[in-house]
């Protein structure tokens, strides 16, 4: 299914999530950018990138501590605030020029995890007003699915435009504690606690099979136009001539079935479906 350089780019990106450093060898390798990646939809681990980030920030951060474990509470607080925006600000002032740097590397990404650091901290007084924890998990719900829906891989990332989902994150973890919130109950719903239970599977495996069955429909494709005197695709490409459709060479349609998987912004779903379409159309003629 893969040609041999993308087996080797898959194979480096392996390795390197099994020494928790595949964030590294995408940093490398990716010149254009994680969403150019993703477009072409040809690593199925290159989603190990946010994984090797998480363990090199849980095994470094311990050992941050331990240095200072003789400091006063109030002064570790005072440090790691300073961490959370050196990396936040850093991460906004090399955002134009090292975009892939900063999207890949731990420490641009390093005060995304330090906001759950310091919530962890009980740095802040719990809410016992019912009405604030609620306004505050709703507008931790909005600050999310605005994220979701209105941002695109054109929008600058992470930078302070990932501020609005991980507060928003914060905030639903930090009112949530009041457990006497409506949204609560509504995020305890138990088939959502289910798919949180599964969520870490499910973002283990869900690159690979999209990668992989985006593959194995271009290899169907192919091996159907075998089968067919005429293709479907020609009837949108070319000419009918006396009622007859100019023959075609299936390494072409090939090709052009490629180009259009490759140039769908990584939907392969949209992208079979337009070809069952066609499909259809052509053999209603």
């Amino acid at each position: 299914l893969f040609l041999p350089s993308d087996f080797e780019a898959t194979l480096r990106g392996a390795f390197g999530a099994l020494f928790f450093v595949s964030n590294v060898v995408f940093w490398r390798d990716l010149q254009e950018g994680y969403f150019a990646a993703m477009d072409t939809g040809l690593n199925p681990v290159v989603h190990t990138w946010s994984l090797a980030v998480e363990e090199q920030f849980y095994i470094l951060f311990p050992i941050f501590l331990l240095f200072l474990h003789k400091i006063k509470f109030k002064k570790i607080i005072l440090i790691l605030f300073l961490f959370f925006f050196v990396s936040l600000i850093g991460s906004e002032l090399f955002l134009k020029e090292k975009s892939v740097a900063v999207f890949f590397l731990t420490p641009f990404r390093a005060w995304e995890l330090l906001a759950g650091v310091l919530l962890a901290f009980n740095i802040f007084p719990a809410l016992h007003n019912r009405f604030f924890s609620e306004l505050l998990i709703g507008l931790g719900v909005v600050a999310i699915l605005f994220s979701c829906f209105f941002y695109s891989p054109s929008t600058p990332f992470p930078g302070l435009t990932a501020l609005l989902p991980t507060l928003g994150s914060v905030a639903i973890i930090y009112a949530g504690q009041n457990r006497y919130s409506f949204t609560r109950s509504i995020l305890e719903f138990q088939p959502l606690v289910y798919i949180g239970l599964i969520s870490y599977s499910l973002y283990l495996w869900h690159w690979p099979v999209i990668v992989i069955g985006g593959l194995l429909i271009l290899m169907i494709g192919f091996l159907s136009v075998e089968s067919l005197d005429k293709s479907p695709i020609i009837y949108n490409y070319y000419v009918e001539n006396n009622q007859e459709v100019l023959e075609i060479d299936t390494t072409a349609y090939f090709e052009d079935m490629a180009l259009i998987l490759i140039d769908s912004d990584g939907d392969i779903y949209e992208t079979a479906k337009f070809l069952y379409e066609l499909d259809i159309e052509y053999f209603n003629q």
